[in-house]
């Protein structure tokens, strides 16, 4: 991961949840699954747009759509939407 992370230049982020504690904190159950929240706290959960496969076929951009609610201090129209991925395989 940190290969990849330096690779893409990513400025973002990332963390291994060792005991799957911050996946159960959440309800997590897939990944990626996308959860946003603003001073007052959860605003959005699920997916990051509506076409996991083809990027250049997605037509709802959901995270997007949401943070930009954030940024203008109002609700996102989609508050959650479901999470396409694999499962979170939970540590016993």
């Amino acid at each position: 991961m940190t290969k990849y992370y330096a690779v893409q230049k990513l400025k973002c982020f990332y963390t291994v949840d060792a005991g799957s504690k911050l996946a159960n904190a959440f309800g997590a159950t897939r990944t990626p699954q996308c959860f946003l929240f603003n001073a007052k706290g959860l605003v959005y959960k699920g997916a990051i747009d509506d076409n996991v496969k083809d990027p250049a076929a997605v037509r709802e951009t959901y995270l997007r759509d949401a943070l930009n609610a954030v940024v203008k201090n109002t609700v996102p129209a989609k508050q959650e939407t479901k999470s396409i991925g694999c499962t979170i395989k939970r540590v016993e």
